[in-house]
């Protein structure tokens, strides 16, 4: 990678990232030359006006967009063209959290259904048998315990018009 760190190798490397959209003269550069370094532990704001380019580049290191041009590597897996367990090990390791919660929870589902959700497609645990649902998961049960979040209360989002939007507790 084009990073030198003098301490231990970060985490997430992007460096020179660039991507557009439309062709010709209806191009038009979003993310133009980005570059930044994360390392465990540490968080990142992307701070920009409408339209700069955050959500965008974002959207890149989680693949959900294709960049033109850059370097992205996460823990020494290049997710410009990862491997196949390259990028199911990513997958496992970070989450996308989409700006607007009513597109990203489902307010008739559980705490410990939405934490135990990606558990199970990442293969972390299983449905428990004759279960449509996850509510009985013991690994969920067990990294929402490990993590201080109490299921019992439900969790709110609240929304733009200021009514509040409930996950049931399990």
């Amino acid at each position: 990678m084009p990073f030198e760190s003098t301490t231990s190798r970060p985490l997430l490397q992007v460096f020179d990232l660039v991507k557009s959209f439309g062709t010709g003269r209806t191009a038009h550069t979003v993310v133009d030359h980005v570059s930044f370094e994360l390392a465990e532990g540490e968080v990142l704001g992307l701070v920009g006006e409408s339209g700069s380019g955050k959500s965008t580049t974002v959207r890149c290191v989680m693949g959900l967009e294709k960049p033109d041009g850059g370097d992205l590597d996460f823990d020494r897996i290049d997710l410009v063209s990862p491997s196949r367990s390259g990028r199911r090990r990513f997958l496992r390791e970070v989450q996308m959290v989409f700006q607007d919660p009513y597109s990203s929870l489902d307010p008739r589902m559980t705490v410990r259904s939405l934490v135990a959700e990606p558990l199970v497609v990442a293969g972390e645990c299983r449905r428990p048998s004759g279960s449509t649902g996850w509510s009985t998961s013991s690994s969920a049960s067990d990294w929402t315990r490990r993590h201080s979040i109490d299921t019992r209360a439900p969790s709110r989002v609240v929304s733009g018009s200021g009514s509040p939007s409930r996950a049931r507790s399990s």
